[in-house]
């Protein structure tokens, strides 16, 4: 990407100058958070829906759940947490945590909480050759059809985008290494 920013920017009297990565971590966040009314995305989560009819508690019939499918192992998973699964999950992770430092196994999953699902794009949206991408490749990359995306739950979405981390940084410090 360039690195080079406009030279109006951050340059207001008394305000610290932004540094290029500063410039470009604020482009991509403000695109990231349009993007996430990109029709295109909202496509694919479509594509992935589930509904599923459960008895309702109080009275006699049914209501519709609406679940999302993981493209990568077909478990089921909800786009957010309500508050109180958001204070569960929280809860679980400090519990966990202490259990590692202990050297303890760590405990499953709480059944009762639905996993979270993330739109993710098929190709990485930065390369994992090491190659610089310009603003308009990004953005063509970023905002791209449904077909381009997939979704999947927290576990395979972190998993992948582990692995293309680790890629990425072993063809960067290999590029900039001396030959």
């Amino acid at each position: 990407m360039n690195t080079d920013i406009p030279p109006f920017i951050g340059r207001e009297p008394g305000k610290k100058q932004w540094t290029a990565a500063f410039f470009r971590a604020q482009m991509r966040g403000a695109w990231r958070r349009i993007w996430f009314r990109w029709p295109g995305r909202n496509l694919a989560l479509q594509a992935a829906r589930v509904e599923i009819l459960t008895r309702k508690k109080s009275s006699e019939g049914y209501k519709k759940n609406v679940w999302y499918k993981c493209s990568a192992c077909d478990k089921m998973g909800k786009p957010i947490h309500t508050k109180k699964q958001t204070a569960e999950l929280k809860e679980w992770k400090a519990f966990n945590k202490d259990r590692t430092k202990l050297g303890m196994p760590l405990l499953e999953y709480p059944a009762t909480l639905p996993l979270k699902v993330a739109v993710d794009h098929r190709e990485p949206l930065v390369p994992t050759d090491g190659s610089v991408l310009s603003w308009d490749q990004y953005l063509f990359r970023l905002f791209c059809g449904p077909d381009e995306l997939q979704v999947l739950c927290s576990e395979c979405h972190k998993l992948k985008t582990r692995t293309e981390n680790t890629e990425r940084r072993l063809n960067v410090k290999a590029r900039s290494s001396p030959k």
